[in-house]
């Protein structure tokens, strides 16, 4: 389990981080392969693919294009298909997010802690909102005027910015719950 966690944690490192030196030297399908080695890991219900294993598989394959073109570069003269592009991956994003917090929430019903319970469901709150928020709010931006919209784009940046941090500590304190067990192996708590 703690290494499902670590798989997890490095893959939204790698999303999360963006270094483009001609290509994306941390690239995002890297990332989200990691993710879907956690999911697998984790999976409760082996005979039945996890709707976050799905989503990964599929956010996978949609995140190739980022190696290649830095989106940094497209943000003044954005193709049209490009806005669309970026728009879906976040949409498609906060959809595995919801999905890893499902698994996540049967996971920590397992240690029985109200502490860490209270905190997961606080932590997935949080971050809906904010990131819900943040999707409702980039709709409207290009109909305000430039120094509004400048604005609430540094808010949004901020905001995301501090979620997304958010969410890896908390990635980071749930492998911590997992201890090594007595072979050096991690433990396995599938049900």
């Amino acid at each position: 389990m703690r290494n499902a966690f670590k798989y997890i944690l490095t893959g939204y490192i790698l999303i999360f981080l963006d270094i483009h030196l001609i290509i994306d030297i941390l690239p995002d399908p890297i990332g989200y392969v990691l993710i879907l080695q956690g999911v697998r890991k984790i999976q409760f219900n082996e005979s039945q693919l996890h709707p976050a294993s799905i989503v990964a598989t599929l956010l996978l394959f949609l995140s190739i294009p980022t190696v290649f073109i830095n989106p940094q570069l497209f943000q003044n003269q954005a193709e049209e298909w490009w806005g669309i592009y970026t728009t879906t991956m976040g949409v498609l994003d906060l959809i595995l997010v919801y999905f890893l917090f499902q698994l996540i929430k049967k996971v920590v019903d397992l240690l029985h802690s109200s502490q860490l319970t209270i905190r997961t469901e606080n932590t997935y709150k949080g971050y809906m909102v904010v990131m819900l928020s943040i999707l409702f709010i980039q709709t409207f931006l290009t109909n305000l005027s430039e120094h509004t919209a400048t604005g609430f784009a540094i808010f949004i940046i901020l905001a995301g910015v501090i979620t997304q941090i958010t969410f890896l500590v908390f990635l980071r304190t749930l492998q911590k719950q997992f201890p090594y067990n007595s072979s050096g192996d991690f433990l396995n708590l599938k049900v």
